[in-house]
């Protein structure tokens, strides 16, 4: 125990058994001392803690659910809650399966400088009307999809005699997996054709899945596919390459 912890200046207020309050506690916390507390605990056990430490640090911390209800009586026009963080960041976090949901006839977003979008799976945008992008600069980079200017198909096969009609149907049937499981473009393939082609196609896809699976970006991927299959000066060196002969 610390020598200069001062428990004369410590007073404890209880009102009942559910509520009290405490000021100048001398134990040490994560953020220092508190300067005061204000406790509550339900029937259940429920607990709902509220202080302020000596580092300046304000808590809320309540078991169940807390509700910040303003603006019955304000104009439509006027702002009922505000929150603004003068230096550091605001963090929003909804543990476990919970979501972050944000709802209102319109919403803005705005920042002075970049707006970041990401996610582990999909990102959504859906307008009943129109969808605008608008900037000086308007980029895309993907495998398959309608706003790709060049699909990953269309660029590892370009100039070969591989035809666009060939490509077509075997990359729009594993289209919706094709991130997740890029393997499902050589099944896809083997499926579609048999030899030849089939397996030059086969054995790039699957040479792609693996670069991808290896956090490989996009763009080289298409490029490391492109290095092997235009090696036309040799076919079989080339093949062997992507599909080594058993």
């Amino acid at each position: 125990m610390p020598r200069n912890q001062n428990w004369e200046r410590r007073d404890i207020s209880s009102y009942g058994p559910k509520f009290r309050i405490d000021t100048n506690n001398p134990q040490m916390g994560g953020d220092g001392t508190n300067v005061y507390a204000l406790y509550a605990v339900t029937d259940n056990k429920d607990v709902n803690f509220t202080g302020l430490t000596e580092t300046g640090t304000y808590r809320i911390w309540n078991d169940r659910t807390i509700e910040f209800i303003a603006g019955n009586k304000s104009s439509s026009n006027g702002i009922d809650i505000v929150i603004a963080g003068m230096s550091g960041d605001i963090t929003i976090t909804a543990m476990r399966n919970g979501a972050v949901k944000i709802k209102g006839k319109n919403i803005v977003i705005e920042a002075d400088e970049d707006i970041d979008l990401k996610a582990g799976r999909n990102i959504n945008i859906n307008g009943k009307s129109r969808v605008l992008l608008k900037g000086n600069t308007c980029e895309t980079t993907g495998l398959l999809g309608n706003l790709v200017p060049e699909t990953f198909g269309a660029a590892a096969f370009v100039g070969s005699f591989v035809g666009g009609d060939i490509l077509g149907g075997i990359f729009k049937a594993v289209a919706p997996n094709v991130i997740g499981t890029a393997v499902d473009i050589a099944i896809g393939a083997k499926d579609a054709l048999s030899g030849g082609p089939g397996a030059l196609i086969s054995g790039a896809a699957e040479l792609a899945a693996s670069n991808l699976k290896s956090n490989l970006p996009i763009d080289n991927v298409v490029d490391s596919t492109l290095h092997v299959l235009k090696s036309t000066q040799d076919f079989r060196e080339s093949l062997n390459s992507i599909i080594p002969e058993e």
